[in-house]
């Protein structure tokens, strides 16, 4: 399955713009410091996360407007934020 992405999102006063493309077999990692926008990549392309502008394409179907539950994409968060108990 292929990932094609280019995302501009602002939250408060952090600006994330960002373009993907991972082909169809490929494996991509997201690695940078605290505050780098990992997890608001992962939250839009899961679109947990709604930002100012993308374009998010998974195996060449169009993500827009999506539902995140009709997505098809999962994410797993290291914090157990949603139930924490």
């Amino acid at each position: 399955m292929s990932l094609t992405a280019r995302i501009e999102a602002v939250r408060g006063s952090f600006s994330l713009d960002v373009g993907l493309d991972v082909p169809a077999g490929h494996v991509l990692a997201l690695l940078g410091p605290n505050g780098s926008g990992k997890s608001t990549v992962l939250g839009c392309l899961a679109g947990l996360v709604t930002p100012a502008s993308a374009e998010i394409t998974v195996a060449g179907r169009a993500l827009a407007g999506v539902a995140p539950h009709r997505r098809g994409i999962g994410l797993l968060s290291q914090d157990a934020l949603l139930f924490p108990h």
